[in-house]
């Protein structure tokens, strides 16, 4: 435990080990302000009826009355230690009516009570300061003054944190029967409040952290659960709008269902003049690039009868034979890429049912020429 001792006026002392602080306040009897119309339970109230100018009020209550003795000082108001605050005579024995305090080599605190006219117990608190240091000598001649005035009066003389000025007004007292005592072993007497008190307040700032962390956490927690669901959510979305695009793809295509009738489509006959299949190839390869020349395959067409070659006849056709090849040209095509050429021709031939096939005849992949032959239906 710390002591600390101040006034008005500022800290006078303090020393003792960290921790939780007794502070020991010395008012100034002009100081001392008594309400009997305040019973404490508004604060604020006592701070602005004393004018504290923002300041925690030193007050108790004695006999119903709030008494207030000052104000507690910003620096100690500002501690992160626990602190208590007390007047001197709250924490020496009840029996005793004279004490004094030593603090360091500098400061004694003494304190004397008397009895008024009304009959009530009164105490004079004074701070001594001691400038060469001999405090021992001080206390000793001071208690030997009083006693020689002969009164009948109970001594507390108590020490604090210096363990040479102890032993030594120990030593100096045994002629006048008295004992020293350590003021860290003084506790406030039993049912006397403190002037003023607040908690440890690093305790509260952990706390507060604590919480401050756990908010972080929940919150980050829910974030990452409604995130995960969002994105269950939107998964979700995109395979229905496949499904959908799927069905309106089906519904564009004219989908049939039934194999039956896909082979009755594929097996119908398909009557076609010469001119419209070269019409129909030319239009094709305009999709590749820029046209040069259409004409059928004739290697292709020539028939042979009982061994001999015939002309071609375009248009006049076997039953059995339904395709026929066209040879088409095209300069300066507009995919030089084979890839790009396979993707457009595969798009052509389920654009144009009546194209079975088409070859690109060029040797060289680069060039921005093709010699494409198309395989057409002709029937």
């Amino acid at each position: 435990m710390s002591i600390v001792v101040f006034s008005k006026n500022g800290v006078h002392y303090e020393g003792g080990v960290s921790g939780s602080i007794m502070a020991i306040f010395v008012p100034s009897k002009e100081n001392v302000r008594k309400y009997p119309d305040l019973s404490g339970n508004n604060i604020s109230e006592i701070a602005e009826r004393y004018g504290t100018g923002g300041k925690k009020p030193l007050w108790k209550l004695e006999r119903s009355v709030a008494v207030v003795y000052g104000a507690l000082l910003s620096e100690l108001a500002e501690r992160r230690e626990e602190i208590k605050v007390y007047l001197p005579q709250q924490i020496v024995p009840a029996s005793c009516n004279v004490f004094y305090m030593v603090f360091g080599q500098m400061w004694i605190v003494h304190g004397v009570r008397t009895v008024n006219d009304d009959g009530e117990a009164e105490w004079g608190v004074s701070k001594i300061k001691v400038s060469n240091g001999e405090v021992t000598t001080e206390v000793i001649n001071a208690i030997s003054e009083r006693m020689l005035d002969g009164e009948d009066e109970n001594y507390c003389i108590a020490v604090s944190n210096n363990e040479e000025t102890f032993k030594d007004l120990k030593k100096g007292l045994q002629p006048f029967k008295l004992e020293a005592k350590r003021l860290e072993a003084l506790k406030p007497k039993r049912g006397e409040e403190s002037l003023y008190k607040h908690r440890n307040h690093s305790l509260v700032m952990l706390t507060i952290a604590l919480l401050v962390v756990m908010m972080v956490a929940t919150t980050a927690a829910i974030w990452f659960l409604r995130y995960n669901k969002l994105s269950q959510r939107r998964k979700e979305i995109k395979h229905l709008q496949m499904e959908i695009s799927q069905i309106q793809l089906n519904e564009r295509l004219d989908y049939i269902r039934d194999p039956k009738k896909v082979l009755d489509r594929m097996t119908k006959g398909l009557t076609r003049a010469p001119s419209s299949i070269l019409n129909g190839a030319a239009q094709l390869g305009a999709e590749f690039g820029e046209l040069g020349s259409v004409r059928f395959d004739v290697d292709q067409m020539i028939k042979t009868k009982n061994g001999k070659r015939i002309a071609p006849s375009v248009g006049i056709s076997s039953q059995a034979e339904k395709n026929v090849w066209v040879e088409v040209a095209v300069s300066k095509m507009v995919n030089t890429k084979l890839v790009d050429q396979e993707n457009m021709a595969k798009s052509l031939l389920k654009e144009r049912p009546w194209i079975r096939d088409i070859k690109n005849q060029t040797s060289n992949a680069h060039s921005k020429n093709a010699d494409l032959k198309v395989n057409m239906r002709i029937e």
